[in-house]
């Protein structure tokens, strides 16, 4: 081995945060590691639920990366149960990326959701947005929009008339950005970066997943379906009507 050279180590980086990894296949998980370590997390890598659970029970940590797929308990199931018992963003990675599949793991109650093979800046780009919006955190209980509707910031539910949908925390922030700027035209790159922290939305899909699935859960609780609307070319707002029943 080569001897190191006076003055030519690389720089330590700055603590930037605690992830947890879960992943079984040995191999994805230390790449994960090592990147996010280079770039100052502090990693811990588990492969099953079972331990994730005993892990989380004992030590703090500011983000999960979660396998779609785990051995001994479905990624989808073990996400939802976490999205529930734990505050903690999660970052979803799977090999399977299609439109349904990111619908379903976002659900699940996922921040955020990536396909294989990672490449590992986007994911630190990833986790450095949802650790973002963690620390902002909400500034007020709940917001009030038109048609009676509220959303309540921290149990990440909407009501209306007695009819309540929950939403994912990806969900909560997008409608609260455009409930905050009612009849504002928004680009799927200015959503991206005013709701979720990233520099572009990367992928348009991303956003329209989002809005797809937050409108149906909008007209659930009797709001109407054209609540939010597509501006063509340019990305989405709400409708003008909305903004009309708040003057």
């Amino acid at each position: 081995m080569a001897a190191s050279t006076p003055g030519k180590q690389r720089p330590v980086p700055e603590r930037r945060g605690v992830v947890l990894v879960v992943e079984d296949h040995r191999a994805t998980a230390h790449v994960i590691a090592e990147g996010l370590r280079l770039e100052g997390y502090e990693v811990t890598i588990v492969g099953t639920a079972k331990a994730a659970r005993q892990h989380l029970d004992t030590q703090r940590c500011d983000v999960i990366v979660l396998d779609r797929i785990l051995p001994d308990n479905p990624g989808l199931q073990f996400c939802t149960e976490l999205s529930h018992t734990a505050a903690t963003p999660i970052i979803m990675i799977s090999g399977v990326g299609s439109p349904a599949d990111r619908v379903e793991g976002l659900d699940a109650g996922a921040d955020d959701y990536l396909q294989k093979p990672l490449h590992v800046s986007e994911l630190r780009a990833r986790i450095d947005a949802v650790l973002r919006r963690a620390s902002a955190g909400p500034q007020s209980a709940a917001i009030s929009g038109p048609h009676g509707l509220e959303l309540d910031l921290r149990a990440n539910e909407i009501a209306r008339d007695g009819a309540r949908a929950q939403l994912t925390r990806s969900e909560t922030s997008l409608l609260r950005i455009l409930l905050e700027h009612l009849g504002t035209v928004w680009t799927t790159d200015e959503l991206a970066q005013r709701a979720w922290g990233y520099d572009t939305a990367g992928d348009a899909n991303f956003v329209q997943l989002h809005v797809s699935r937050l409108r149906r859960k909008l007209t659930s609780v009797g709001m109407p379906k054209d609540f939010v609307r597509t501006v063509y070319g340019v990305g989405y707002a709400t409708t003008a009507a909305a903004l009309a029943t708040q003057q």
